[in-house]
């Protein structure tokens, strides 16, 4: 989750005022993803799950990858410098896609909506955590809209208060 300086911390010797900085950081990092959100942008990304990243490489999320050999290219651009990353089940595009929104810097904006809703003792849904979405798509904005119209049109928001195990 890059926690700055992560690998040189010694856990034995923090003091109090250190593991509460630690924590701030990881509560801004880790923490939760509307279900709207998660069902919105897999439905829009993956086509209801018809595309061809979906079904070769259970690619729910259309993340990109410019390592070569690491994913699907794809068919209109085979000269791309990118594929769509794929993956050997559903679970592990899912982690993957969690993974990116908790640390990439394009989604910076996002946690801190969460982190200030969560220290408003405020809920998260989808409809306002998507607003955070732009850096997600090629089409920016207009990607907002269209996973904001999804959830709305879908009635995905009545999932946003169910808990995952």
């Amino acid at each position: 989750y890059k926690v700055q300086n992560y690998k040189n911390i010694n856990f034995a010797n923090l003091n109090s005022s250190q593991i509460s900085q630690i924590k701030s950081q990881l509560l801004i990092k880790v923490d939760t993803i509307p279900i709207s959100m998660i069902l919105a942008q897999a439905i829009v990304e993956s086509g209801w799950g018809s595309s061809r990243f979906a079904r070769e490489g259970n690619a729910l999320f259309g993340e990109w990858t410019w390592q070569k050999g690491m994913g699907i290219k794809p068919e209109e651009n085979l000269d791309a410098n990118f594929a769509v990353k794929s993956f050997s089940d559903i679970s592990s595009s899912l982690n993957s896609y969690l993974l990116n929104l908790n640390r990439h810097s394009a989604y910076k904006a996002l946690r801190n909506y969460r982190f200030e809703n969560f220290k408003d003792e405020k809920p998260i849904n989808g409809l306002e955590a998507a607003n955070f979405l732009s850096g997600y798509a090629e089409i920016g904005y207009k990607y907002v809209t269209k996973i904001r119209e999804m959830i709305e049109a879908n009635k995905l928001y009545r999932y946003d208060n169910l808990v995952l195990e």
